[in-house]
């Protein structure tokens, strides 16, 4: 069985969009050259992939299997790229950094620009992650440093705990629960809440103790990360419970913060390689992110006092 990188790319191609000349599309080449590659796949592997019908290209039971293998082989071959890069580039003045959506946008912009002020020629890449992504990525040497969510505990790495900070209410400044000094679960029954995915295990937390407090919201809606919770609460559709760094980013929107009353810690880890082998940019930014840190703690314990 010989199979083929083309071959492979027109499956994909086909299996993300239903049809071959979307996956034309897409590889910048023609339908007859994607169905081509799709049938050499098919007498290659012995397997019938797609169902053919005027409205394109039905996967059967076997793409589907095979797509998961395809797409771990995919990761690898990134994973090659991005090593290869790395060992060109570990002469550079280069530093490589993760971190979970809720540090991605100006708490990470602000860290970086105030070290690049100290070293204009200083390359940078950032990634935003989920946080077994970021660990995974500090192994494999993909990058220099992340911030993971959660306690990480890795005698293979250099971790250091980041933020215990607890969570915050977000509110518009016309939500009734504004005139509350601490917001208690009691607050949020029959109000519209926002809410993390299903599983999420800050959302897992947070549904356990409002069941508890037997708090029953009158309608929530879900969002996959902290920003599009608080984006959903600028649009005022109810109020959510987040970290306070992302909040932060919204506070100059229309919207307010407020204690709740229950401690619910928003943890994160600073991971790198091992102390003895990080690079001088490495220490030099996890300082950084130290004093962004205590800025922007600072901030929201003045927000917190000021309503």
């Amino acid at each position: 069985m010989k199979l083929t990188t083309t071959q492979i790319e027109a499956f994909s191609a086909v299996l993300a969009v239903g049809t071959a000349t979307g996956a034309a599309s897409i590889l910048n080449t023609s339908q007859p050259s994607v169905s081509r590659s799709i049938k050499q796949l098919e007498d290659a592997t012995g397997l019938r992939l797609f169902d053919r019908s005027k409205g394109g290209f039905l996967p059967t039971a076997a793409a589907v299997e095979l797509s998961a293998v395809i797409e771990e082989s995919y990761r690898g071959m990134n994973d090659i790229r991005r090593t290869a890069e790395a060992i060109r580039k570990r002469e550079t003045k280069q530093i490589r950094i993760a971190c979970l959506p809720a540090f991605s946008n100006m708490f990470l912009a602000d860290a970086i620009s105030r070290l690049m002020e100290r070293d204009p020629t200083l390359s940078v890449s950032v990634q935003s992650w989920l946080s077994k992504e970021v660990h995974s990525a500090v192994h494999k040497g993909l990058i220099d440093i992340g911030i993971a969510a959660y306690e990480v505990d890795d005698p293979n790495l250099s971790v250091h705990r980041y933020t215990t900070m607890s969570e915050v209410v977000l509110l518009q400044r016309s939500h009734p629960l504004v005139e509350e000094e601490v917001i208690r679960p009691q607050h949020l029954s029959r109000q519209n809440l926002i809410l993390l995915s299903a599983f999420d295990p800050y959302r897992i937390r947070l549904d356990n103790l409002l069941a508890s407090e037997n708090v029953y919201p009158s309608r929530t809606l879900e969002a996959e990360t902290s920003a599009g919770a608080c984006a959903l609460v600028a649009c005022g559709m109810g109020a959510a419970i987040v970290n306070p760094i992302t909040a932060l980013e919204y506070l100059d929107r229309g919207l307010v913060i407020r204690p709740f009353s229950h401690d619910l810690p928003f943890v994160t880890t600073v991971v790198s390689a091992k102390s003895g082998s990080q690079p001088r940019l490495v220490r030099e930014f996890e300082k950084t992110l130290v004093a962004k840190l205590a800025l922007a703690k600072a901030e929201i314990a003045c927000r917190l006092c000021s309503q």
